[in-house]
């Protein structure tokens, strides 16, 4: 499906090494971490002062 240009949509990559993750944590609770984390970033930055915000959707 095409996107409109309109969309203020993007694609969000994160690295991720499954074989480094803590087995007393859990595979599933890290991953769930690291992309809260990644996600918690990528927001932290647009909002940065003299960024321009986006409009609710």
């Amino acid at each position: 499906m095409p996107r409109s240009p309109e969309t203020d949509a993007s694609v969000l990559v994160i690295s991720t090494d499954p074989w480094r993750y803590d087995p007393g944590v859990g595979a599933k609770e890290t991953l769930i971490g690291e992309v809260l984390t990644a996600v918690g970033a990528e927001l932290a930055r647009r909002e940065e002062p003299g960024q321009p915000r986006a409009a609710p959707g």
